[in-house]
């Protein structure tokens, strides 16, 4: 439980999977030793702790579809915890999981396959309606005539 207590107490300095945050009670010497004895080394980083970054906001329309189609400037921040996640395995070839040509290609294909067709948003709406519908008459308790309740905070 104590990494519960250092990522709360310093949110942001120690990666997710940080072996010291882990292990605080040993020395960061010996949190390697165990961690390689058990096999598990690979599930974590060895990184010393450092400052969050700072966000930097982007407020304007122009900017932020400037930002998202500058894929040499601008990399995809996600990609290596997803890499991190599976040890030995790569999403580099996940259409969100990376910026290169092919990666594109996949968002611009799904892009156009689901939102091209002005049908597509009319199904969405149409079944996001329903299931909407069935779900509040499914989890409405009737009262009265005109008198329905329904405990939205129990779901």
């Amino acid at each position: 439980m104590f990494w519960k207590l250092f990522q709360r107490a310093f949110p942001g300095w120690f990666p997710y999977n940080s072996l010291h945050c882990t292990q605080p009670m040993f020395t960061r010497k010996m949190n390697e030793q165990i961690a390689r004895e058990i096999g598990t080394i690979d599930q974590y980083t060895l990184q010393d702790p450092s400052p969050p970054p700072i966000p930097n906001v982007v407020a304007k329309y122009s900017a932020v579809t400037k930002i998202l189609s500058d894929g040499k400037n601008f990399r995809v921040i996600w990609a290596k915890n997803l890499n991190d996640m599976t040890p030995g395995k790569k999403y580099d070839s996940y259409m969100l999981g990376g910026d290169a040509a092919a990666n594109r290609a996949q968002r611009n294909l799904v892009n156009e396959i689901m939102f091209s067709p002005p049908e597509f948003m009319q199904l969405l709406s149409q079944t996001s309606m329903h299931v909407a519908k069935e779900l509040l008459e499914d989890e409405t308790l009737s009262l009265g005539k005109d008198l329905n309740q329904l405990d939205i905070i129990r779901e």
